[in-house]
Formats: C-alpha cells, structure tokens, sequence
C-alpha cells in the first residue's frame, strides 16, 4: 500500500505528498462504515502507488483518493 512507503520517499521539491491512497474500502468494514468493499490488484495497487510517487497524479485532488478502490474510481470521483 502507497501510505505504507510514502513517509520513507522524499518527494520532489514542491511535489505534494498524498497519504490518503490505501485507504481502501474493505469488505469487513462495510457493517460499520456503510462503503461497498472493492477489491485492487497488487498490480494496480502497485502501478498507482509509482504513479503518485512519480507525480503522474498531481492534479488529481487528495480526497479522491480516500477510501476509493481502483483508479478508475479515483479519477471518477477527482471528476465529480
């Protein structure tokens, strides 16, 4: 999970840091937090966390990222 190695990366001067990525929404917490559980890849979960690190999503604001799953649900919600 990105969360997980962000705070051992030094971003770029000026980058911002986006923590709110890996927060997904689990199955077992649907009970509790009302969010349908999705599952991501480890591939994607991969590919996305290098595109953060990468600044390739800059422009995508950080609350899209929180408690989404895949990325097609996180430029979705950047949209909306």
């Amino acid at each position: 999970m990105c969360a997980l190695w962000i705070p051992y990366v030094t971003p770029a001067p000026g980058s911002p840091v986006n923590d709110g990525y890996g927060p997904q929404p689990f199955f077992i917490a649907e009970p509790y937090t009302k969010r349908q559980g999705s599952h991501v890849s480890r591939e994607e979960t991969v590919r996305v966390c290098a595109g953060i690190l990468a600044g390739e999503y800059d422009d995508v604001p950080e609350q899209a990222f929180y408690f989404k799953g895949g990325l097609d649900e996180i430029l979705a919600s950047a949209r909306s």
